[in-house]
């Protein structure tokens, strides 16, 4: 099956915060130091969806003359390729669209029938205003905003839904803006052009709707569907998930990252105890916060992850800031875990 990577480059929704610098961040592969439109699923207790990084285009940021231009790339996926990424399917009855953030269109749907993961009754989609690039003659490029979607009418959406504990809304993306007309089978599409031309081994143009449903149903069978960021009441969850979990004094932001999507920023901390993992006391690292969380100056254990030996530290759970007062119960958790 063909893949592709998704590294999502800087765009400008950056501000300043202060004591924070917003920086251009278009040297570096790692998306998390960038200012990021949507990012890959990073929750480590929502049982995160590897595919996540596979089902979106490259997008590129550039400085012209008076502001900025934002292009994007993918290669081609067809029909089955494309649905074996998705970590949602779902049937769902569009309600309506308005604009979101400075390039956004968010889309509001009744999910009714659920065919991979547990999404929620009312879901957004997400849909950025560029052309996307594909590396196919027959598709040349695609808007992800030009959707002709009617209100009251039931579609299957195949669906990327990327978990985050930053993130200040639950997103969803279109999935090569697959949209399926489950009343009207031939007015479905993919990379806004007729579904049909994209797949061989389903007739979109004689099958009825019901086969449709049930084929897709069988194709997403094997796929890891994705799950809500964790704000788990149990605390030992959450002693299991992290790598490590420190009291630390909050020196200073140092970069903030700020978006459409999030408001975070890079915090320089200083380690005054480990209670575990292998991070010592007096170290310096850096942590990324949701900057409504936390304040320079404070004292906090935070229960983190180090995602592939990045310079920085995530929280693990929507719960990862504990207050002081519980340390020594904490402590005392963490040694009959160990």
């Amino acid at each position: 099956m063909k893949r592709f990577f998704a590294f999502i480059l800087c765009l400008a929704a950056v501000i300043s915060l202060s004591g924070c610098s917003a920086q251009s961040q278009r040297d570096t592969d790692d998306s998390e130091e960038n200012p990021a439109i949507i990012e890959p699923s990073d929750t480590v207790l929502s049982d995160e969806h590897s595919a996540g990084t596979d089902s979106s285009p490259f997008y590129e940021t550039n400085e012209s003359d008076g502001g900025y231009t934002t292009t994007a790339y993918m290669v081609y996926l067809d029909f089955e390729d494309a649905c074996a990424l998705a970590t949602d399917v779902v049937v769902a009855s569009f309600d309506g669209s308005r604009p979101y953030g400075s390039s956004f269109t968010e889309y509001s749907f009744t999910v009714k029938d659920r065919l991979l993961g547990n999404a929620p009754e009312q879901i957004n989609v997400y849909a950025m205003d560029v052309d996307i690039s594909v590396e196919n003659e027959s598709v040349g490029s695609y808007n992800e905003q030009e959707l002709f979607l009617e209100h009251d009418t039931d579609y299957l959406l195949v669906l990327d839904h990327r978990v985050s504990v930053y993130n200040e809304v639950d997103i969803y993306q279109f999935v090569c803006n697959i949209v399926i007309d489950v009343s009207e089978l031939s007015d479905s599409t993919m990379y806004n052009q007729p579904i049909f031309s994209h797949s061989e081994a389903f007739d979109f143009t004689t099958s009825d709707a019901s086969d449709a449903v049930e084929y897709v149903r069988d194709l997403v069978k094997d796929n890891t569907p994705s799950a809500q960021p964790t704000k788990t009441p149990d605390i030992d969850e959450v002693i299991a998930a992290s790598t490590d979990i420190l009291v630390v004094n909050v020196n200073e932001c140092v970069k903030s990252v700020i978006n459409d999507f999030r408001n975070t920023g890079f915090y320089s901390c200083s380690v005054t105890e480990s209670l575990k993992g292998s991070i010592s006391a007096g170290e310096t690292i850096q942590i990324l916060f949701r900057n409504e969380d936390v304040t320079e100056g404070d004292s906090i254990i935070v229960a983190l992850n180090n995602h592939d030996g990045a310079y920085y530290y995530r929280l693990t759970t929507l719960n990862s800031i504990i207050s002081l007062d519980q340390k020594d119960a904490l402590a005392s958790l963490i040694d009959d875990a160990s």
